[in-house]
């Protein structure tokens, strides 16, 4: 019988030990994998409970920490003619800047099994990945201590909360311009206050996050209060919490009146 292998690589925004956390402790499995049962040491057993009654069952056959987990992979039904422990899962953890790459490997599966498997997994890791990336990404504060910065008039403190909050090197976009650094953005801001002085540029409503991105409502208030522009802004962050990138949009001008 030929066999396939399924790979399936994801990017999260967190570090490894992060990741490797909701693989090893059982608890944390629990919140990407469903109702399932996680051995914690090597020989000790795995299962997997589904809806429809049935499970996979496995055994944990390598634990490195931080680094990767393997265990065998099969099922209790045998209409899916994969039997308990015969196929095998490793999933590694490599660092990267944006947090880590997991790539998992699933192999000794037919070619049809190989093909449903890798929509499964890819449904796993994305759940693994924004479960650890909600664990580092301090997103409110982040959003929050950025909001401050476009508020802050003076040079030195602008600079001091962009320290807190935004990478060396990260890219802010909008409709009119562009930054690239700490410095660059600084700049941008003290140009865009010199050009709509005592604007105030206020988050609205909740902050949305999804696998290490942001996504937050603004708007614009002039000093009467009138509202000026709104839009909402899309940002990603690093898995230390500071931004990488922030992408603003501008809402379209509302249509004049008859």
């Amino acid at each position: 019988m030929k066999t396939d292998v399924v790979e399936v690589r994801m990017r999260v925004a967190a570090h490894p030990a992060t990741v490797f956390r909701f693989l090893a402790d059982p608890d944390r499995f629990r919140q990407w994998m469903g109702d399932a049962t996680l051995g914690t040491a090597v020989g000790e057993p795995l299962t997997v409970r589904y809806p429809d009654g049935g499970s996979a069952i496995g055994t944990i056959e390598e634990i490195v920490p931080d680094k990767r987990l393997v265990f065998s992979w099969g099922y209790s039904d045998p209409a899916k003619n994969l039997p308990p422990n015969t196929s095998r899962v490793a999933i590694d953890l490599a660092p990267i800047p944006s947090g880590t790459l997991i790539t998992l490997r699933h192999s000794g599966l037919t070619r049809e099994m190989a093909r449903n498997h890798a929509m499964g997994w890819r449904h796993y890791l994305s759940a693994l990945a924004n479960a650890a990336a909600s664990v580092t990404a301090l997103a409110g504060s982040a959003v929050d201590t950025y909001q401050a910065a476009w508020a802050e008039r003076d040079p030195a403190k602008r600079a001091a909360l962009l320290a807190r909050c935004w990478n060396a090197n990260a890219i802010f976009r909008d409709a009119m311009g562009y930054a690239e650094g700490r410095d660059d953005l600084a700049d941008y801001i003290g140009a865009a206050q010199s050009f709509a002085p005592n604007i105030a540029f206020e988050r609205l409503g909740p902050l949305l996050h999804a696998h290490g991105h942001v996504n937050y409502r603004w708007r614009m208030v002039a000093p009467d209060g009138s509202v000026m522009m709104t839009g909402n802004n899309v940002g990603e962050l690093s898995p230390d919490g500071l931004f990488l990138s922030m992408t603003g949009f501008w809402d379209p001008p509302a249509p004049a009146s008859a």
